[in-house]
């Protein structure tokens, strides 16, 4: 007798295991809305849940305007259903279920709906090389997060810089970029087919998207700044310049890097200045400068062979006026790799004039205090917060990127086979020509 209850159980068991998940859908063409389903076995009267049963999932798609929800559940639980706006007075007769007919509208049960077309909705994705601005509603390459609105978007008084993009239908799955342009007059593309617009004044850009034929149009409008002829509106050009013209490095060396500044800017009277340096790997497809801190001021250290220029705004009164720097080339001139390991804090310094390697003898105090003048070098310093080996490679243990000012430090000791020296940290804008734009605190290091 147990062998036969045991067998049942697990043929029952087995039974209710291979039960079938059915799905239901229900139009709701009177618009109840909270729609539930209350379904249960005729034969039993057993319920799958008290009344007004269980709320139904409310689909993304539609059937003449009207919304659709389905409820699922297994086989053998049910075989009659009332469909309700949860118990509050709407709601079907009690209907059988039907499995080759999982539709109810127009009061019967039908194998099949035919759902409203679902319009696309088209967006732009796409980067900045200058950062703060509205392009692509300020995200990055974000294929659903800037919609356009009637097939067009636009943006007003965008800077001088690159600007990338491509039109997508919200995912990835399909987008249009160069290709699909009317027209590329005065547009490039990239590697990844994206259209390119490289702007060299402040500019309107308006965006339009034929969802038929699936074309791209771009129009640029220059915006002219108003000029108040009481405010001396910044004349000239920004030229950028190479610390002792080297322009050569050997980028397997993390100790070699070059120094460049901002050596000549318009006459900006009282507007403010900002800067952004940009990196390009080709002289064509920029981005902003991000291999070490100086990014937003007048001079950097890079350590990576490419093209180097920088974008300066004038902000005059909310009025913006933008020049683009000369380009700077960055070769590398090959060597040996250099590696370096260590758990206390690493400082580089580049001199921008050669300190004498061995004074000699001296015969009088001037020509020791000119030994001891200050010099203006470029300075990175690196650690490890967190106590491990420093990478010299990682820009997070980059704590330190900019000016600085150096000198022999001692009288007696400048004739010791190792010599000391002091240097005092720069502000950030502090190229070769402001050695006097310095904060107060000193360094000394002293050999040993």
């Amino acid at each position: 007798m147990k062998k036969i209850i045991t067998f049942f159980v697990l043929l029952f068991t087995a039974f209710n295991m291979l039960a079938a998940n059915i799905t239901l859908y229900f139009v709701d063409e009177g618009n109840w809305g909270n729609i539930h389903a209350y379904a249960w076995i005729d034969a039993t009267n057993v319920n799958l849940a008290p009344w007004p049963g269980t709320k139904a999932t409310l689909e993304s798609k539609t059937m003449g305007g009207k919304d659709v929800y389905s409820y699922t559940f297994e086989s053998t639980e049910a075989d009659e259903i009332i469909f309700n706006n949860g118990g509050y007075g709407e709601q079907t007769a009690d209907l059988t279920i039907n499995t080759s007919k999982p539709y109810y509208y127009n009061e019967t049960w039908n194998t099949s709906i035919t759902y409203d077309a679902t319009a696309t909705t088209y967006c732009m994705a796409g980067t900045a090389s200058v950062s703060g601005t509205t392009w692509c509603c300020g995200q990055e390459w974000t294929p659903s997060g800037c919609e356009l609105t009637d097939g067009s978007i636009s943006f007003a008084a965008l800077p001088a810089g690159e600007y990338k993009f491509k039109i997508t239908n919200g995912t990835w799955n399909s987008s249009w970029g160069y290709s699909a342009l009317t027209s590329t007059s005065g547009l490039t593309n990239d590697t990844d087919g994206n259209v390119v617009i490289t702007l060299t004044q402040t500019s309107d850009i308006k965006i339009d998207f034929n969802s038929s034929t699936k074309k791209i149009t771009v129009a640029i409008t220059a915006v002219s700044t108003p000029v108040d002829p009481d405010d001396p509106q910044p004349t000239g050009e920004v030229k950028i310049s190479a610390i002792r013209d080297r322009l050569s490095i050997n980028t397997n060396d993390f100790t070699d890097f070059a120094g460049l500044y901002v050596s000549e800017l318009p006459k900006a009277g009282d507007a403010t200045v900002s800067y952004e340096w940009q990196y390009s790997s080709n002289g064509n497809s920029w981005a902003k400068y991000s291999d070490g801190d100086g990014a937003t001021w007048d001079n950097i250290r890079p350590n990576k062979a490419g093209y180097y220029r920088c974008v300066i705004s004038y902000d005059l009164a909310g009025a913006v006026t933008t020049f683009t720097s000369n380009t700077l080339q960055i070769t590398n001139k090959g060597g040996n790799s250099v590696s370096f390991s260590s758990k206390l804090p690493v400082i580089l310094v580049r001199t921008a004039k050669d300190f004498p390697a061995y004074p000699g003898n001296y015969p009088n105090i001037e020509e020791v205090e000119a030994l001891k003048a200050k010099r203006s070098v470029d300075v990175k310093i690196f650690w490890n917060e967190e106590g491990g080996n420093v990478d010299v490679n990682s820009t997070d243990m980059l704590h330190y990127d900019r000016k600085a000012r150096m000198n022999y430090r001692g009288s007696s000791s400048l004739y010791n086979p190792k010599r000391s020296y002091a240097f005092v940290s720069g502000d950030k804008n502090c190229d070769a020509k402001k050695l006097g734009e310095v904060k107060t605190k000193k360094f000394g290091m002293f050999g040993a």
